[in-house]
């Protein structure tokens, strides 16, 4: 049976089991002669139809054992846990102490120290400033750099002092 077929058939016995209890639907006629069969018919006849009362206690029985099925489980699982948990030691003070390096500890907090660094890198390259103590040798901003070389060769001066 396919996954579409399973609540058609619930709604299907709750339907009939509604319209059976209002009257909308005559119940099964018992035959009078002494030949017949179970079920309300004649002897030799061959019902098509699904006998809903049954059905629904099936299913209303299914629906227990599954339900009782699962509680079982949870219940078991649920022990079987709490015997484990009883079983299981408890931890020592040593396994539950807190874990330091030994000295000495180089770094902190390294995040922060990466931060900081980078930041000392970012504005030294986008910041003026001599580098020499005499200030004959300035760093300037990578992008000021750029434009001041543009279209210029980037071959040996002539005539520069070495």
């Amino acid at each position: 049976m396919s996954a579409e077929r399973g609540p058609g058939l619930v709604a299907a016995i709750v339907a009939a089991l509604a319209l059976r209890a209002a009257g909308a639907v005559p119940g099964r006629t018992t035959p009078d002669s002494a030949g017949a069969e179970g079920h309300g018919h004649p002897a030799g006849f061959e019902s098509e139809d699904v006998d809903v009362g049954r059905t629904a206690w099936m299913v209303l029985a299914l629906a227990v054992s599954v339900a009782a099925a699962i509680g079982a489980v949870a219940f078991l699982m649920h022990l079987f846990g709490a015997w484990t948990l009883a079983e299981t030691p408890r931890f020592t003070p040593q396994q539950t102490a807190t874990l330091r390096p030994p000295p000495p500890n180089l770094q902190g907090d390294p995040y922060a120290d990466l931060a900081r660094q980078e930041a000392r890198d970012r504005a030294a390259l986008a910041g003026y400033a001599y580098t020499d103590a005499e200030r004959r040798r300035a760093r300037i901003p990578v992008e000021r750099a750029m434009t001041l070389i543009e279209g210029r060769s980037l071959g040996p001066v002539e005539g520069a002092g070495r």
